[in-house]
């Protein structure tokens, strides 16, 4: 009876997780980011390698440093003097081989649009697929290690509720696989240093796959976890140093190829900018911090594996943000999203601690439920943290009671937002014909991906310059962040149409980030096409 029990409450985890992970994958097509993956995994399944160039189009990295602009300019009307440029910029090898991420995210995505065809659904569908595993994944560890049934229940349930975390897992993106292979490495370590039977070797097995899917967050965590294995465990400091050795050797062929050494890019805000807004997003939309003075507390009644992952997660947030916020250029919330499912084991174990002694059955139940609730659908903990943050500093989503967010995710699950580039695509779809060029300044790789037109413009200005006359143009006026002396130059000879879509003119279509993911789109002008009038 209990065997039935606890395979039916896996069933019901599951069935949750596809409600909420799965439906209306394809409702709006891939934006930017997702876009560049995508093309990344087609390149890889047809050459072996995710090539940033294929003699058509370019893949470059999404990032403009102060002064660079006048560099892209020269290099606008040549193709490869661009190629070279951003080749010594690090964006991608010699070959053209992408090294600005680790090629795990390209092998999912590749091998699901191998098997299912090319398109947005396709695109998520093994990330989303992955995100569903974490979360059935989160649960049957924390049944197995703990003995209390409510804290399983109550980490499943934050995370199915977290609504940042849901929409990047459903993107054609890393953080889905990111999410569950750092959740499966803390696991591993767990399992190695209890001595139990191939733990270390899996260990090592799951951190090496964890690198190779996200190599920014694999360093925090691997750093927490390896200074514990060397200080803890009277007489398995060899031991820890030697599994620890072998895991650096299989990771530094990586480390050299993907360049790591050369990665740093130029800091778009101050460390102490990127720091405060770090923080104050892991506190609203993963665990507010008061939550996690409550866990301090509550590591004294906790016992064995349990405890030890426990204080591990309390150290792995915290180092974890103070690293993002030191080597990457911005506060992309994607930095830290991966660490969702042990913020949501926190979370369960923050939960279980407050609930009286005494209470047993159906009345624990029902508070445990209740604090869970609270948690999911209200920011009010994380009310004194944020008003501590300088003004720049807090979360754009705005709430005192109910978490303004899950409009958001009511209207993800749904696929009922405006789709800028599915307009986009559709419009040029009806018109492009066999040597067309499109002029796009921002959102370009969408267009290459589901029209697989030439497509020149971009972030980098490639080709923006050259002499051939792009027949279509894609000018966004909500766009800040790109040269747009260039794109107006390279149209400035010619006579346009203008065609005025029913979409909004808003900078980028599907992205998940809490500060830049529109839910208010009423102020957003129109978005318009020109077409380049043919004598």
């Amino acid at each position: 009876m209990n065997s039935r029990v606890s395979l039916l409450s896996v069933v019901v985890v599951a069935a949750l997780s596809c409600l909420v992970l799965l439906p209306s994958l394809g409702a709006r097509y891939l934006w930017q980011d997702e876009a560049a993956c995508a093309i990344l995994a087609r390149r890889l399944t047809e050459t072996g390698k995710p090539r940033g160039w294929d003699g058509k189009n370019l893949v470059t990295m999404d990032i403009l440093a102060p002064g660079e602009e006048r560099a892209l300019v020269q290099n606008a009307g040549d193709a490869e003097a661009a190629v070279r440029y951003f080749t010594k910029r690090g964006d991608f090898k010699s070959d053209t081989t992408w090294i600005g991420q680790p090629w795990g995210q390209f092998v999912v995505a590749g091998g699901a649009m191998a098997l299912l065809g090319e398109g947005a659904w396709q695109g998520r569908l093994p990330f989303a697929l992955l995100a569903v595993l974490t979360v059935v994944l989160l649960f049957c560890h924390l049944k197995r290690i703990h003995g209390d049934p409510v804290v399983p229940w109550v980490a499943a349930g934050l995370l199915l509720t977290n609504v940042f975390w849901i929409l990047h897992a459903r993107q054609c993106r890393y953080y889905a696989l990111s999410s569950l292979l750092l959740l499966v490495t803390v696991m591993a370590y767990g399992r190695w240093r209890e001595r139990e039977k191939a733990g270390a070797a899996l260990f090592v097995i799951t951190a090496l796959l964890f690198f190779h899917s996200d190599f920014g967050t694999f360093v925090p965590v691997l750093a927490v976890l390896g200074v514990h294995a060397l200080v803890s465990g009277k007489g398995r400091r060899k031991e820890a140093a030697i599994v620890l050795g072998i895991l650096g050797a299989l990771v530094l062929p990586g480390a050299l190829y993907y360049e790591l050494a050369g990665r740093l890019k130029p800091a778009f805000a101050t460390l102490a900018e990127k720091l405060l807004v770090t923080t104050g997003n892991v506190d609203r939309f993963q665990i507010p911090l008061l939550v996690l003075l409550v866990v301090v507390f509550a590591l004294r009644r906790l016992k064995g594996p349990f405890r030890t992952e426990v204080a591990l997660a309390l150290v792995i947030v915290p180092v974890t943000v103070l690293w993002t916020a030191v080597v990457t250029p911005y506060f992309f919330y994607r930095y830290v999203v991966s660490l969702t499912p042990l913020s949501a084991m926190l979370g369960a174990v923050a939960v279980a601690g407050m609930l009286p002694r005494g209470l047993a059955g159906r009345a624990r139940g029902a508070l445990a439920l209740g604090c869970t609730a609270f948690l999911a659908l209200s920011p009010a903990l994380s009310a004194p943290v944020q008003a501590l943050l300088p003004t720049s500093a807090r979360a754009r989503e705005v709430g005192l009671l109910l978490r303004s967010e899950l409009a958001s995710l009511a209207h993800e699950l749904r696929g009922d937002l405006p789709d800028p580039n599915r307009e986009v695509v559709e419009f040029l779809r009806k018109r492009l014909i066999e040597g067309d060029e499109v002029l796009v300044d921002y959102e370009d790789l969408p267009v290459v991906f589901h029209t697989q037109a030439r497509v020149r413009g971009g972030m980098g200005c490639f080709r923006v310059l050259e002499r051939t006359p792009p027949r279509f143009a894609v000018i966004r006026r909500s766009v800040g962040f790109v040269v747009k002396e260039a794109f107006a130059a390279a149209m400035k000879p010619y006579v346009f149409t203008e065609h005025v879509l029913q979409a909004p003119d808003i900078p980028w279509g599907n992205n998940p980030d809490p500060r830049f993911h529109y839910t208010v789109l009423e102020s957003a002008g129109e978005l318009r096409v020109f077409e380049r009038k043919v004598e």
